[in-house]
């Protein structure tokens, strides 16, 4: 008896981490982040527009749930999480037009009125939010459509195609580390037969990506690979350190160090 109690008192190890379902939902993210400007609030809450009032409340407790499950999942990077809130915003605000029977019924009128909404046609925002947020949001969305090429071509096998793209992405949204990151990633694809100049490239951006965000996990990775192929161990492992803080089971982080000794 007091072997089972002790069996039952005895923390449980964590559960490792599922790194390419975090992918996976990290791509689902991306998706309908990039859909946002073109779904009604009705797209948003996943209901017809004829839906009842009851059907409009279970829509957004249901959508709403869904989002708030996924952005609880230990690991996501922190770009989905930021993508993951504003998509949840928006389908608060979608709820908020539709939960008014005013604003509901002028809108289902907008609707009848047209054969196809208008681009991005969510009547959420107040006359103070246009101009430059409205701007601000396109910029983001273009560069997510730019990013999300430059991934494409990358799979099609054609990195100078895709550091293209990744740079039209880093010019429309400068402050997003990923699109450094993705940037240095196609220059070593691209400069495979000569690796020290690709790699001195690449580094340059892999360092502005660790300046806006010291704790990025893939930016750390990366680095930790430069440094490795470049005979210089104590850099490399300060960067794997600094993944393995983060995200202690990450599976390549932990052998890379392993390798090290």
């Amino acid at each position: 008896a007091a072997a089972a109690a002790d069996r039952r008192a005895a923390p449980t190890a964590a559960a490792p981490v599922n790194y390419q379902h975090l992918m996976e939902l990290a791509d689902r993210i991306a998706g309908q982040y990039l859909e946002l400007k073109t779904r009604t609030p009705f797209a948003l809450l996943e209901v017809e527009p004829d839906a009842s009032a009851e059907e409009i409340y279970r829509g957004h407790q249901e959508v709403s749930a869904r989002l708030q499950r996924w952005l609880a999942t230990a690991g996501l990077p922190p770009e989905a999480v930021k993508r993951g809130r504003e998509i949840l915003a928006a389908v608060n605000r979608a709820y908020g037009v539709l939960a008014d029977p005013t604003r509901a019924a002028a809108y289902r009128r907008d609707l009848s009125a047209a054969a196809t909404p208008p681009d991005g046609d969510l009547p959420l925002a107040d006359a103070a939010d246009s101009g430059a947020a409205a701007r601000r949001r396109e910029a983001l969305f273009a560069a997510e459509l730019h990013y999300k090429e430059g991934l494409r071509l990358v799979e099609m096998l054609d990195p100078r195609g895709a550091r293209q793209q990744f740079e039209k992405a880093l010019k429309t949204n400068p402050a997003e580390p990923t699109y450094r990151v993705a940037i240095a990633q196609a220059i070593l694809l691209e400069q495979q037969h000569a690796a020290d100049r690709g790699r001195g490239e690449a580094f340059i951006y892999l360092e502005d990506a660790l300046r806006l965000d010291p704790s990025h996990l893939l930016a750390n990775l990366e680095a930790a690979k430069l440094f490795i192929a470049e005979a210089l161990p104590d850099q490399a492992r300060s960067h794997l350190e600094r993944v393995l803080k983060k995200a202690p089971h990450h599976q390549q982080a932990r052998k890379l160090l392993d390798e090290l000794g």
